[in-house]
């Protein structure tokens, strides 16, 4: 909890723990400036101006935008294959609703084959009906 409200507190002061220029008081900085090597004060420079932590979120981008292009083309690829995928599974549907259609069309034509097969076996009884009456008035 005191973490946290420490936390708070330099957030809201925008005091920054980790910079060095925020530690030194001004007579020590003046020794510190006019005694120190160049590469000493360079290591100074890079860390009071925060550069360091900019190179090194830099460095996190690149390599998170390196992993998401390596990411994005693998989908890329596996995108295409599904698509492939879909239409073949696409045709099969429409082949067997058209088959489902067609089934439909012989049970119809099955119903109707029967009915004009009854419809003909009683014209001919009805012929055969008129030929019987025909020769019995004949005989008669």
């Amino acid at each position: 909890k005191t973490k946290e409200e420490l936390d708070n507190i330099l957030a809201h002061f925008n005091i920054q723990v980790e910079n060095p220029v925020v530690i030194l008081n001004q007579e020590t900085s003046k020794t510190f400036l006019a005694k120190s090597d160049p590469d000493k004060l360079y290591q100074f420079f890079h860390r009071s101006t925060q550069l360091k932590d900019c190179e090194e979120d830099y460095q996190v981008c690149q390599e998170n935008q390196a992993e998401t292009n390596l990411k994005f083309n693998k989908k890329k690829k596996h995108i295409n294959e599904l698509r492939q995928e879909y239409e073949k599974w696409n045709k099969k549907f429409e082949y067997f609703e058209s088959l489902k259609t067609k089934q439909n069309e012989i049970k119809e034509r099955k119903g109707e084959l029967a009915w004009a097969v009854v419809r003909d076996n009683e014209n001919q009884v009805e012929e055969l009906v008129k030929v019987i009456a025909k020769e019995e008035k004949k005989i008669k």
